[in-house]
């Protein structure tokens, strides 16, 4: 089963849902109408980012949504940053950030921790 992520309004908070990607979220993005899952149950989470590191460290958005995911999330999920060749390298990184145990790029897995 698939879940994707949806922001709560007016919150520093992201969950994931299950559902049709039917309503607009505070930024506009398509969101799940369903309901939450919790966080400790997932075993694998895409993330995104701007760019990503040589030892799975990623630079966001700046609001710290997935930072907050990932500190969340069981020992036992996987996380896997998707990027272009073009997203990689040095980037800097603060006290709060969380690396990811994989990345995949268009040439292939470029980083495993895992």
């Amino acid at each position: 089963m698939f879940f994707y992520p949806r922001v709560i309004a007016g919150t520093p908070v992201l969950e994931f849902g299950g559902g049709p990607l039917t309503q607009r979220g505070p930024y506009g993005i398509p969101e799940p109408t369903g309901a939450a899952s919790a966080l400790e149950s997932l075993d694998v989470v895409i993330v995104p980012g701007l760019a990503f590191g040589p030892a799975g460290e990623r630079l966001g958005y700046g609001k710290g949504y997935y930072d907050r995911v990932l500190a969340q999330l069981s020992r036992d999920a996987l996380t896997v940053g998707v990027a272009f060749e073009s997203q990689l390298g040095p980037i800097p990184t603060g006290p709060l950030d969380r690396a990811v145990d994989k990345v995949i790029t268009e040439v292939g897995e470029r980083f495993s921790r895992v």
